[in-house]
């Protein structure tokens, strides 16, 4: 009887020992788990103050939360600030001299240019198609098949009134060598691009200037080298001059404009 009771003895207190253990680690867990919640809201409370200061330094402290801005302030700003900026990185330069384009960086500028008013227009896009006609004026062709894709994309949001424009930029910067055959390669592209978006006449006001171009490729030296295949490019596979001249029969005012066609054309021979 006395070994039962002290086996029983010794039973109940490797119980409570049992117990005491496990009380001991719920609260050891209890306790975990609140400096894990601790730390979390200290990570939290610091991730919300470095947002909090990393954003305030684009907040200006003299407007309330009220304030929203003009429309000629938004337009202040992008032609002030945002554009010069974002001019400085349309471009890239590359070995020896050599630029590529950024298109999505020239992309983006233009859709801003779009909410300027004529004149700071015109006072910024000098910037945006003088890179761009740059670009199509170097050797590699992958570096001037996307500064052509980009001009077409920038011809498109500008529309019919500043065709002309582009295509004389273009001319004034593809004036050597196999620039020349770039340059019917190219304005064909932007050209019969823009005839498919625009109504019969939009563009009579640069015929004479796509004339020129036509005539070069036909009977300048421009024509003498593509029949010689003097370069070997894409661009001078082939004449793209009565391509042009095709699209301006579809496009031109007929009644206006056949006269100064046909007087071109009677001058030549």
């Amino acid at each position: 009887a006395l070994i039962r009771r002290r086996k029983k003895s010794k039973k109940s207190i490797d119980d409570d020992d049992q117990e005491n253990d496990a009380d001991d680690d719920e609260d050891n867990d209890n306790m975990a788990n609140d400096n894990g919640d601790h730390n979390n809201q200290q990570v939290e409370q610091e991730e919300e103050s470095i947002l909090e200061a990393d954003s305030a330094r684009y907040v200006r402290d003299d407007v309330d939360d009220d304030y929203r801005p003009s429309i000629s302030e938004i337009r202040d700003e992008i032609a002030n600030h945002i554009l010069p900026e974002m001019m400085k990185h349309v471009t890239v330069e590359k070995k020896e001299k050599q630029k590529s384009v950024r298109v999505f960086v020239a992309t983006a500028a233009i859709k801003l240019m779009k909410f300027l008013t004529k004149k700071d227009l015109d006072v910024n896009l000098p910037w945006l198609i003088d890179s761009l006609c740059g670009v199509v004026a170097v050797r590699d062709e992958k570096d001037r098949a996307a500064a052509r894709h980009t001009l077409l994309q920038v011809s498109r949001d500008l529309g019919p009134k500043y065709f002309l424009y582009i295509v004389t930029e273009l001319k004034s910067s593809l004036q050597q060598g196999f620039q020349k055959h770039v340059l019917g390669y190219v304005v064909h592209g932007i050209f019969s691009d823009m005839v498919s978006r625009s109504a019969p006449g939009d563009l009579d006001y640069a015929v004479p200037v796509l004339l020129e171009i036509v005539i070069e490729e036909l009977f300048g030296t421009v024509g003498e080298q593509k029949e010689n295949k003097t370069f070997k490019i894409t661009e001078g596979s082939s004449s793209h001059a009565l391509k042009i001249l095709g699209a301006i029969c579809r496009s031109i005012d007929f009644r206006k404009t056949v006269g100064l066609i046909l007087s071109t054309i009677q001058n030549i021979i």
